[in-house]
């Protein structure tokens, strides 16, 4: 049998006791500072959930976030991502996988992947109002990883749509040095806008885009978090084999 102790924080909402594992079945027992003792006996990990409903405590999943549960597709990218320094959580314990990432937000990911250059000027944009992403930006400009949006603007703080991300990180991983071949099964691109098929397509050559197909269903909408950590893990992937 293996014992597993859990020490709370002492407060009137933590969870006082221990939490026992053995056989594959787990029997957690404690009680919150104001209230009567809680028993649950179930079988694996299910028996967390009504101890943590009664006592207040948010437990987390093996990624750290509690809204990344360990059955969760993505939990193994978030996991990735967050240990390489390529991604970080949004605040209050949850990483919030569902939600978007803005423009600046990916161009400053690659940028770091590619050591933090530093890089001169303003690209031509109007509205890099922000240090923290102004450098990665220009430096995505200067090397043909990102274009604008029209006018001399960046939009930062605009959503990266699907077909964007994947535009991005397949002339990433040219500049790296990466030859992408053509694909030998062509996927559908019709759906992408005429100037992102060619990146789309090479994406999956490249296996950088896998398992979300509604890159070609719906590739004007915003790509989730979830689905980043994904794509920022396959491409790690290729460069770690180049």
């Amino acid at each position: 049998m293996t014992l597993v102790s859990v020490t709370a924080e002492k407060s009137v909402h933590a969870l006082l006791g221990s939490v026992s594992i053995a056989d594959c079945s787990l029997y957690a027992s404690g009680h919150s500072g104001n209230s009567a003792k809680t028993v649950s006996q179930t079988a694996g990990l299910d028996a967390f959930e009504p101890v943590s409903q009664q006592s207040g405590v948010t437990l987390l999943a093996a990624s750290g976030f509690a809204d990344v549960k360990t059955e969760a597709v993505c939990q193994q990218d978030v996991l990735f991502c967050t240990a390489a320094g390529l991604m970080t959580g949004t605040g209050n314990q949850a990483f919030s996988p569902d939600k978007p990432m803005t423009r600046a937000m990916l161009v400053t990911v690659l940028w770091r992947m590619a050591g933090s250059p530093a890089a001169q000027g303003n690209g031509g944009f109007t509205d890099l109002k922000a240090g923290w992403y102004q450098q990665a930006a220009v430096w995505g400009a200067q090397n043909g990883i990102v274009a604008g949006t029209g006018a001399g603007t960046f939009s930062p703080d605009t959503p990266v749509t699907k077909e964007q991300a994947a535009a991005l990180l397949v002339r990433f991983a040219r500049m790296r040095g990466i030859s992408i071949p053509a694909d030998t099964a062509p996927v559908y691109v019709a759906e992408c806008s005429a100037w992102a098929q060619a990146d789309v397509q090479a994406a999956y050559a490249a296996s950088i885009l896998d398992r979300f197909p509604a890159c070609l269903a719906a590739p004007q909408e915003a790509a989730t978090r979830a689905e980043l950590a994904r794509m920022l893990r396959l491409l790690s992937n290729l460069l770690q084999k180049a």
